[in-house]
């Protein structure tokens, strides 16, 4: 009564795990799924060895991320011990069907070998079998719950697919034995693939997000940089005047750094005069038709006479600010005289462009792997030794996804922020 209460409650258990990882990965599938082949041996000196050998088996497992270091996985199969090797004399322990939850924790990555250790608890049914004179006569012991726990190393083949290998004991603890026999312990070695099913990372789902680095391809800034041509082409002459005056406007105003609504909405009044949007309200609308009347052509005109003299006033301004930046710039000049030799020298320790590529390449690929902490490592002495690189954006933002991933929240949001300054 008591062996089957424990089995009740590891099945209740392994319920509730599975709802929590759910609930913490914000998905139902989980992030890596795989299979083990394995040689499993019983201490001999336990109940019912069936002596010096290892029988096969097979388990099929699911995996969660619970963080970038921490992970479990939900298996089940078959697994066997016999008195020779992958084959049966006389004995043979059979535990089918079995199940497993363990929890892993991984202390150290090393490129793409990341060791951990694993501790769990599994179920069985096991089946004592006997030959003799061609008899074969079945024990059957029921289920029992066992302590597992082991270590191993997983290989990174590529971004999806890995390699695992690792060596496992697990002890029957509630197992029934006869006078002077001891409890059933397994010995397990284990080989086997597992494959990534969605994005490593951080992010709990989603996909792994590649930008490009190659000459004829897009860095992150140049999506904030492209010009409408091809749309504008089917506009009028007066459009294309208007969208240059606005793109100036908005250069010196970034210039500056003071624009503000007032101001673009001053300056959209005087340069839209012939152009309209689906999103115009009807003011606007109304401010732009045709005048009636002589009274309404004359509050048109004097309307008009006052944002020019606003207009004026706002280029007078910025000729003065013009001229008090080339009057700072004055000053500093001489100080910038003397730095010059050593900024020269801080350029010529550049990467160049090739190395830069290659070294992101290689960050990205740590990235994939999980290994955050040399991600940002590596993305952020790029940004420091060409932070010209057209690519300099990119290592800001896979810095802020890492941080993300990491959990570091607020820094994430503060790297994602500045992903537009390079």
């Amino acid at each position: 009564m008591q062996r089957k209460r424990l089995i009740l409650f590891t099945a209740m258990m392994l319920f509730a795990v599975n709802i929590i990882a759910q609930e913490k990965t914000n998905k139902l599938l989980p992030d890596e799924i795989g299979g083990n082949f394995s040689l499993t041996r019983q201490d001999q000196t336990t109940r019912n060895s069936p002596g010096a050998g290892a029988g096969p088996g097979l388990t099929l497992l699911a995996k969660y991320n619970l963080s970038p270091k921490m992970f479990f996985t939900i298996g089940a199969g078959y697994v066997s011990a016999t008195d020779k090797i992958l084959g049966t004399d006389v004995n043979k322990v059979s535990l089918f069907p079995m199940g497993e939850l363990r929890f892993g924790f991984y202390p150290v990555t090393l490129g793409n070998l990341s060791p951990y250790i694993n501790a769990g608890i599994m179920g069985f049914k096991s089946v004592y079998n006997s030959t003799a004179g061609g008899t074969t006569t079945k024990i059957d012991m029921g289920y029992d719950p066992a302590f597992t726990g082991g270590l191993g190393l997983s290989y990174n083949i590529n971004n999806k697919l890995s390699i695992n290998a690792g060596g496992d004991i697990a002890y029957a603890f509630m197992s029934t034995t006869g006078a002077g026999q001891s409890k059933p312990i397994f010995w397990s070695a284990k080989a086997g693939l597992s494959y990534a099913l969605g994005k490593s990372g951080k992010k709990a789902s989603g996909e792994e997000m590649e930008y490009p680095v190659d000459n004829n391809d897009l860095a992150i800034d140049d999506l904030f940089k492209m010009n409408t041509e091809d749309q504008s082409s089917s506009n009028n002459s007066n459009q294309s005047k208007t969208e240059t005056s606005k793109d100036e406007a908005d250069a010196l105003a970034l210039l500056f750094g003071e624009t503000s609504n007032t101001e673009k909405s001053s300056f959209d009044s005087n340069t839209s005069d012939n152009v309209t949007t689906g999103t115009t309200s009807k003011a606007e609308k109304s401010k732009y038709s045709r005048p009636t009347n002589a009274n309404e052509l004359i509050a048109r005109v004097e309307q008009l006479q006052a944002e020019i003299e606003r207009n004026r006033q706002e280029v007078e301004a910025l000729k003065n600010k013009v001229n008090e930046n080339e009057r700072l710039l004055a000053q500093v000049s001489g100080k910038v005289a003397g730095q010059y030799a050593g900024i020269e020298q801080g350029y010529s320790n550049r990467v160049s462009d090739n190395n830069f590529k290659a070294t992101y390449k290689q960050a990205l690929q740590y990235f994939y792997k999980r290994n955050y902490k040399e991600t940002i490592r590596i993305m952020r002495n790029l940004l420091v030794s060409n932070p010209d690189h057209r690519l300099a954006s990119n290592c800001q933002y896979w810095i802020g996804e890492s941080l993300n991933a990491m959990g570091d929240y607020k820094s994430a949001m503060n790297a994602f922020n500045n992903v537009l300054t390079y």
